[in-house]
C-alpha cells in the first residue's frame, strides 16, 4: 500500500484496457474520462482514474454509476486523484447472470479493488445503500483512509429506524422486485424526483446515460438486491456502527451545502482537516430538501399504507393487508382523483 499517488500500480496497468468504443447512449462531452478495466475477484470492473494528488475514491449510489459523480470529479481532478468504480452490473461493468449484490459482498469487493490498485491515504466519498458497503472498509481498515465524505445513507442497523425499516423491507420485497425489473422503478422514480443544481431537470442526454446501462431487465434487479440485503444485514451494520464509533471522528457539518458548491466544500474540508492524530475527519453533506425517496408510513382506508411522494404530491399509494404479522396482499392506488385527497 505504498504506491505513489501520482501513478497507477504495475498490476493495475497490466489490466487496463485502452480506449474502448463507448456505447451510443453515452455522450463523450458529459463523461470525458478514459475508461479503465481491472479484474477483481474474477469480475471485470470498470473505473475511471482522473487527476493527480491525494486519492479520492467515489462509490456510486444504488441507482447510478460513476457517471453520477462526474461533475464533482471534474471540479476536483486538478488537485486530487479521483477514482470512481462501477460495481458489477452497474454502469460499464459487466456482470455474470447469477451475481447477487449484498452489502457484505460488495464491501469485500471494493476492499479488494483498493488493494489491487494499491490505493492509500484515501478520502472516501460514499452515500446511499452502497455507502454502507464502502464505509465498512473504513471500519475494518482505518489505516487506509485519511478522511470521509458522507452523504445520505445509513451506517448503523436499519432496525433502529422504526419509520424507515418497514420501508426498506417493502422495497426489498418481491413486489418491488417486480416493479424494478418490469418498469425500472428505482431509476425512473429517481429521475422523476431528483434535480440538478438550480433545480434544473436532467437533459435528454443525461437521461440516456442513466437509462442506458439498465436497458436489460436482468440488470434492473441489482438495486433491489441491495435493499433486500440491507433488511437482512443487521449483524454487519451493528459491527459497522461499532467500528466507526471507535474512530471517534471530529465531524464537520455542512447541512445543506450551497447549491453547486459540493466540490468546493469537499476540497475545503480536505485542505483544513489533514490527518488528525486520533479519529477520522469527516464532512457530512445532507440536504434538508432531499427528494431521492420521499416515503411515509400512514393509514389509508383503515389499512397500513406507504405513500410515495414527489414535490409534495402523492405519486401512488401502496396499501398493505397484514394478518398475523405477515403481508397478505399489497394494492396500488394510482387514480389521480383519489391521490389528490391523500
Amino acid at each position: 500500500m505504498s504506491t505513489p499517488n501520482d501513478s497507477v500500480t504495475s498490476l493495475s496497468t497490466a489490466n487496463v484496457s485502452g480506449t474502448l468504443p463507448r456505447p451510443p447512449w453515452l455522450d463523450e462531452q458529459l463523461y470525458p474520462f478514459q475508461s479503465r478495466f481491472i479484474e477483481v475477484e474474477g469480475y471485470r470492473i470498470h473505473y475511471i482514474d482522473e487527476g493527480s494528488g491525494p486519492f479520492v475514491l467515489f462509490v456510486h449510489p444504488g441507482f447510478g454509476w460513476s457517471f453520477t459523480n462526474r461533475e464533482i470529479i471534474k471540479g476536483l481532478r486538478d488537485r486530487y486523484r479521483c477514482i470512481a468504480l462501477d460495481l458489477p452490473g452497474f454502469g460499464l461493468s459487466p456482470v455474470p447472470p447469477m451475481y447477487r449484490h449484498t452489502i457484505l459482498g460488495d464491501s469485500r469487493l471494493i476492499e479488494r479493488f483498493i488493494q489491487t490498485l494499491g490505493l492509500t491515504e484515501i478520502t472516501l466519498f460514499g452515500q446511499d445503500i452502497t455507502g454502507s458497503a464502502a464505509f465498512g472498509i473504513m471500519g475494518r481498515r482505518p489505516e487506509w483512509f485519511r478522511a470521509a465524505i458522507i452523504l445520505e445513507g445509513f451506517l448503523w442497523p436499519v432496525k433502529k429506524e422504526l419509520r424507515v425499516y418497514p420501508v426498506i423491507q417493502l422495497v426489498g420485497s418481491p413486489f418491488f422486485r417486480f416493479l424494478s425489473t418490469t418498469f425500472n422503478f428505482f431509476l425512473e422514480y429517481s429521475l422523476a424526483t431528483l434535480k440538478k443544481k438550480g433545480q434544473q431537470k436532467f437533459s435528454a442526454q443525461e437521461m440516456k446515460a442513466y437509462r442506458g446501462p439498465m436497458v436489460n431487465r436482468a440488470v434492473r434487479r441489482h438495486p433491489h438486491d441491495l435493499f433486500k440485503s440491507a433488511a437482512k444485514s443487521d449483524d454487519y451494520l451493528v459491527d459497522l456502527e461499532k467500528r466507526l464509533q471507535s474512530l471517534s471522528a471530529s465531524i464537520r457539518h455542512a447541512l445543506p451545502a450551497p447549491p453547486g458548491r459540493i466540490a468546493d466544500a469537499a476540497a475545503s474540508s480536505f485542505a483544513q482537516a489533514g490527518r488528525a492524530e486520533k479519529g477520522m475527519p469527516a464532512l457530512l453533506i445532507f440536504s434538508d430538501a432531499d427528494s431521492i425517496v420521499k416515503m411515509e408510513i400512514a393509514e389509508v382506508n383503515g389499512q397500513a399504507a406507504v405513500i410515495i411522494r414527489a414535490g409534495g404530491q402523492a405519486l401512488f399509494v401502496l396499501t398493505i393487508e397484514v394478518e398475523a404479522g405477515h403481508i397478505q396482499a399489497i394494492r396500488i392506488i394510482a387514480n389521480p382523483e383519489k391521490l389528490a385527497r391523500i
